[in-house]
């Protein structure tokens, strides 16, 4: 007979299940949502190794023969699940499977943390379940510590004082660096190789979003090379992905940077005011991208100080 506790276990566990299918976070929802919404492999093979334990066939196994099941048993499960969310348009990803892994032989540290142990051997298990909770909770720690240090410098976007600042940019047909060589403010400034392509950019994903309290974007650019280099920064909210990325549905500059530093200041106003058919949502700025259209040859710029201001 199933214990009420584990009752209420094996249904987290299948609900875990069905978000494997049904669900995905969106293109544009906070990074910390989507390391929630990762973190769901974790705790679904726990509880699955978990509930598992309790069976009289498992029981029967020595410890080697326990470890060894939970690897295979996570692999192939987690092989099998990964198959199957192609089939609902998710990707597959090896990390996931390693998450699997590791929440079941959390789920097998919990399962031994019940049993009547000594007191030195359940703290042993304990530190067990510890390090392993942190290892696979590692990606959501950092991001909630990044989170942390993007609300501290705000109104300023990007500062680019630390390396792992760069983590919040993407970058395609681009390379990027921090550079003590000219800078804006602070000890750097993030260096930026466009590559020949049709649209290199490098696009900031991970920033306060509400800019509404706020009239003025801010950013300074280096341009070293002796002629002047045309830009374009384009802003665009959480609702330009619903409206199929329209070019009429966002906001595009374009730069022109002659050489040397060039300060510019953007109207908050203007970008809202940018949608052909609606007002941009201010309080949902979803991304801030810098390109160049088709450069024929590498073309670095360097990049400072980007802030919000009244």
């Amino acid at each position: 007979m199933i214990k009420p506790t584990n009752k209420w276990l094996l249904l987290v566990v299948l609900i875990l299940l069905g978000l494997l299918f049904i669900g995905n976070p969106a293109a544009h929802s906070s990074r910390i949502y989507r390391e929630v919404w990762e973190s769901g492999h974790l705790f679904l093979f726990a509880g699955l190794i978990y509930l598992i334990s309790h069976h009289a066939r498992y029981n029967r196994l020595n410890i080697p023969q326990q470890l060894l099941f939970v690897i295979l048993f996570c692999s192939i499960f987690g092989l099998i699940t990964e198959l199957l969310q192609q089939l609902v348009g998710r990707n597959f990803e090896l990390k996931d499977i390693v998450n699997d892994i590791i929440g079941g032989y959390i789920g097998l540290s919990f399962s031994y943390l019940r049993r009547s142990n000594p007191l030195k051997v359940n703290f042993g298990l304990f530190s067990i379940c510890l390090l392993l909770s942190i290892w696979g909770l590692l990606p959501l720690l950092s991001a909630l510590n990044d989170q942390w240090e993007i609300e501290k410098i705000f109104p300023h976007i990007a500062q680019f004082e630390s390396t792992h600042e760069l983590n919040r940019w993407y970058r395609q047909d681009a390379n990027i660096s921090l550079s003590q060589k000219f800078k804006a403010q602070g000890l750097s400034s993030m260096k930026v190789e466009f590559l020949p392509a049709k649209y290199p950019h490098v696009t900031l994903r991970h920033f306060i979003s509400n800019w509404l309290n706020y009239q003025q974007l801010n950013l300074s650019i280096y341009n070293p090379q002796n002629q002047t280099v045309s830009m374009t920064l384009k802003v665009y909210d959480k609702l330009h992905q619903q409206n199929h990325y329209q070019y009429s549905d966002r906001f595009n500059r374009i730069l022109q940077l002659p050489p040397g530093w060039t300060h510019f200041q953007q109207s908050l106003t203007e970008i809202a005011n940018a949608p052909k058919k609606r007002p941009m949502e201010m309080q949902h700025v979803a991304v801030v991208s810098l390109f160049l259209d088709s450069p024929k040859t590498t073309t670095t710029l360097f990049i400072d100080n980007i802030y919000l201001s009244k």
